[in-house]
């Protein structure tokens, strides 16, 4: 695994590392500009449809993993109260309005 035990050091040294080496990053960068031409250049249905169908459950497969070590690893539990209790003292009159703003804002109704 490429970031098997880095903290927050670790990754900051690994990204300062990757800016280091300009040939590295061109390499990496003309890599995916090459794919996204080729994909876009094959047009909507052979190239957008059929890398998406590759990519998705890729990310997927990808996801499982994932989830799996977080629940190993970590406080499932705190990370669920986390996402799923409200805090309504955290909430305020200035960002109901905010968030109805965006709302009208998001259906056209606030051009």
């Amino acid at each position: 695994m490429v970031c098997a035990g880095f903290d927050g050091d670790g990754s900051g040294a690994f990204f300062s590392e990757l800016l280091a080496s300009p040939w590295r990053m061109f390499t990496w960068h003309s890599m995916f500009v090459g794919v996204t031409a080729f994909v876009v250049g094959l047009g909507v249905s052979k190239g957008l449809e059929r890398s998406v169908k590759i990519t998705i459950p890729a990310l997927f497969v990808i996801l499982l993993p994932m989830v799996g070590y977080a629940i190993i690893a970590a406080d499932i539990m705190a990370a669920v109260e986390f996402l799923f209790e409200p805090g309504f003292s955290k909430l305020t009159v200035a960002a109901v309005l905010m968030a109805l703003g965006q709302a009208l804002f998001s259906v056209a109704l606030g051009r």
